[in-house]
């Protein structure tokens, strides 16, 4: 992930069609991305990108 805000956004309006069970995680990542807040979103999805740190 590179910082693109954009990207991050319209990602997450897909996440939220395509299964109600990812509006809380697709809403809180739109939040973060709104407020250009790169680091948190790194860490907000680090748990879900199945690679090691």
């Amino acid at each position: 992930m590179r910082g693109n805000i954009k990207g991050i956004r319209e990602q997450a309006q897909k996440l939220k069609l395509l299964d109600e069970k990812f509006i809380p995680f697709a809403e809180q990542l739109q939040q973060l991305a709104k407020s250009f807040q790169i680091e948190k979103i790194r860490e907000f999805i680090q748990p879900y990108r199945g690679e090691k740190q």
